[in-house]
């Protein structure tokens, strides 16, 4: 109680500092007003007193921004007046009302918590009453059970000894009616025993259900009622500021426009076409430089005779051995270029909101044009030294003294594409507000929207590599490309379904990537915190047996949508596993990759102490899912067969391989008999005495290594 008490001073203290940052905001915007009028006014009269200056303003985009900001300014200090008035007339009393309520329900809300929280105090000492009824019980009764079992071993000795004697005697009537009453006595206290731990369980089982009731459904409904009204107060203050809004958005949204068509219609190479033009003088190219030999020498090319002509061929050897170095390390530079020019991309859009990336960019920059320079004196080198090729190699044809050397024909498409510039930009992503969150968002909630009994990423995703990464090595631990799982990510997010085209391998593993991705983002993880202390028990279990019997209950209490997908999760990861020789995921490197994902480990927990055990609970769940899973429950299953026009092909997927593999080896062999001049019998022969001809997996990889041989 005194938590939800401090809940409600974080969220009133949170309220006022809300009321605090509209009030100071309207009167930032009071200001904003004036000094937005003042900086229109003051840019216009500099314009004006200095238009003599800025001839060449109109060459550059530049103007034309500047121009239109000027006139977005002019409209925007009239509306900004109006939402300095909106905020402290309307917003901030809200806000105080607000807090007011928050104060009174919490009250009331932890009145009744001090309710429930009696009542589980009368249950335990319920159960604690029970107990020791119950062992008062047990003890008396054994002490009765004792005389009881007294009396009749000595009533039996007696009848033992003098069988002709008994009921004659006084000393036989005497023991059979101690062994009557204290038989009277015993069958009361049995019975009485009896109710008494019937007692004791039913109080048991009592607690427990209170317990568990009031731990995992009373505090969240408690917490609820709490916020009772929250979401729709708060979504009244975001209206109010929204509709206060739009007539600012209306007339901002034609400025926007506006901006939009200008971003869309900016493009540098114009800017720098129309800089060129206005000095064409500066940047003309300058005449090329001729051959001005000496007064009778009227050879004006280069001579390749027999007395400088293995000269020659040696110096072009050289200058195509260098031009190859220098090729390869401009490649090398231009992908460094590439890769520093998408950082610097994204360090710009970070660095427009965040200062502290300035100084990465300056180093970006600093980098990128220390590369820059490198592979611009380089490309310079090769365009001097593919001169000085082309002309020895042209020298050296013309007279034929040796093998014709021709210059590469390949050279100017390698320059064109080391030039090439790759512009690497985002599409906004409009995300429709109607569809239920998916990253991010509950589980439970999207099902129930969205009418899917499992959500369609993973669906989609488990389809695409159950077909393509059972055999690939490394799935869901080797990273994908961000950028396509974001891609991905962005296509799910919107209801689309990315992957219904893929048809190979190219993606696997941002494929993986994404689903592990959503699983980790889920706003609530799929095995609940309040769990956790029993899951860690469930995965301390010595044996099999043992860990289904106490986990399988822990997985009934977990709402339909988690148990369906769960269970098409570890069934999936189980078939994944069987392929653990090939793609190395056996259950334990999947567990690794699922463990922290899955099950993360509370704050204040020992990360260290309880990661193997959260391991060790995901890799039993992976081994003995089909245990753990009811097959009972309705909804979709994973199965391990294809699925083609609707049809299941029973086909074990190890069987397709292994007759893939066998086919190509059959090819490999016949192309290698054709190579033979037909098939020598000595090839024949190694073929059958080394049985490669064997339809099993090891026979067929040896047949592999076999036919690399021979094909080479």
């Amino acid at each position: 109680l005194r938590c939800l008490e401090s809940r409600t001073d974080v969220q009133a203290s949170i309220l006022s500092e809300l009321n605090d940052f509209y009030r100071r905001k309207a009167e930032l915007d009071g200001e904003y007003s004036r000094q937005l009028e003042k900086l229109a006014k003051n840019a216009m009269q500099k314009h004006k007193n200095e238009k003599n200056k800025r001839e060449n303003w109109p060459l550059y985009s530049f103007f034309g921004l500047w121009q239109q900001l000027i006139d977005e300014v002019k409209i925007e200090a009239q509306e900004r007046n109006f939402l300095s008035d909106f905020y402290t007339n309307l917003l901030s009393p809200l806000i105080s009302q607000r807090s007011d309520d928050l104060h009174r329900i919490s009250r009331k809300c932890r009145e009744i918590g001090a309710l429930a929280h009696g009542e589980i105090s009368r249950v335990l000492n319920e159960l604690h009453t029970a107990m020791k009824t119950y062992q008062l019980c047990f003890a008396e009764y054994t002490t009765v059970e004792s005389k009881f079992r007294n009396a009749e071993g000595n009533k039996q000795k007696y009848e033992e000894e003098n069988p002709t004697k008994t009921g004659t005697t006084r000393k036989y009537r005497s023991l059979a009616k101690v062994y009557d009453k204290r038989l009277e006595k015993f069958e009361i206290v049995k019975v009485k025993c009896l109710k008494a731990r019937n007692e004791y369980l039913l109080c048991v089982q009592a607690a427990n259900a209170a317990l568990h009731k009031y731990f995992a459904d009373d505090l969240s409904d408690l917490i609820d009622c709490m916020d009772l009204g929250v979401e729709h107060w708060l979504k009244r203050l975001v209206s109010c500021t929204v509709s206060s809004r739009k007539a600012i958005c209306q007339k901002e949204m034609d400025s926007l426009a506006k901006l939009c068509d200008f971003k869309h219609s900016l493009d540098a190479k114009a800017d720098k076409q129309r800089f060129f033009e206005a000095n064409h003088a500066v940047f003309m190219l300058p005449k090329p430089f001729d051959f001005r030999g000496q007064i009778g020498d009227v050879i004006n090319k280069i001579s390749a005779n027999e007395g400088i002509a293995e000269e020659l061929l040696q110096r072009h050897m050289q200058i195509e051995r260098r031009l190859t170095n220098v090729r390869l390390e401009s490649e090398e530079i231009w992908k460094t270029l590439e890769l520093t020019e998408r950082t610097i991309s994204e360090k710009y859009d970070e660095a427009m909101y965040l200062t502290k990336h300035k100084h990465d960019l300056n180093e970006l920059f600093d980098y990128y044009l220390g590369k820059f320079s490198h592979y611009m004196l380089n490309s310079n080198l090769i365009e001097r030294l593919e001169a000085r090729s082309k002309s020895i190699a042209g020298a050296l044809n013309e007279f034929s003294l040796i093998t014709p050397v021709g210059v590469r024909e390949d050279s100017e498409l390698t320059n064109s594409t080391l030039y090439a510039k790759k512009r690497i930009g985002g599409a906004l992503v409009n995300e429709n507000p109607r569809r239920p969150r998916l990253f991010g968002g509950s589980l439970d909630e999207y099902v129930e929207l969205s009418g899917e009994p499992i959500p369609l990423i993973v669906m989609s995703t488990i389809r695409v590599l159950s077909q393509f990464a059972i055999h690939h090595q490394g799935v869901f631990r080797i990273s994908g490309s961000q950028i396509e799982i974001n891609s991905f990510k962005e296509a799910f997010e919107r209801g689309e379904d990315p992957l219904k085209d893929v048809m190979d391998a190219s993606d696997i593993n941002s494929v993986a990537g994404v689903l592990k991705l959503y699983l980790r983002e889920l706003r609530e993880p799929l095995f609940p915190l309040f769990l956790f202390e029993q899951f860690m028990d469930c995965a301390k279990c010595s044996n099999a047996e043992e860990f289904v019997k106490q986990v399988v209950p822990l997985l009934e209490k977990l709402s339909r949508s988690t148990r369906l997908l769960l269970r098409y999760l570890f069934a999936f990861l189980n078939h994944l596993s069987v392929f653990s020789d090939e793609n190395m995921m056996d259950p334990y490197n999947l567990a690794i990759c699922f463990g922290p994902t899955l099950l993360p480990i509370p704050d204040g927990k020992d990360q260290v102490f309880y990661h193997n055990f959260v391991n060790e609970l995901v890799k039993n769940l992976i081994l003995y899912h089909d245990q753990v899973f009811s097959p009972l429950l309705p909804g979709p299953r994973y199965e391990k067969y294809f699925v083609e026009l609707g049809k299941a092909l029973y086909i074990d997927e190890q069987y397709v391989y292994r007759l893939y593999r066998f086919s190509c080896f059959k090819r490999c062999i016949k192309n290698i008999w054709s190579r033979k001049a037909g098939g020598s019998s000595s090839l024949r022969e190694q073929l059958h005495h080394s049985k490669l001809l064997q339809q099993n997996d090891n026979s067929i990889s040896l047949a592999f290594d076999y036919c690399n041989i021979m094909m080479k």
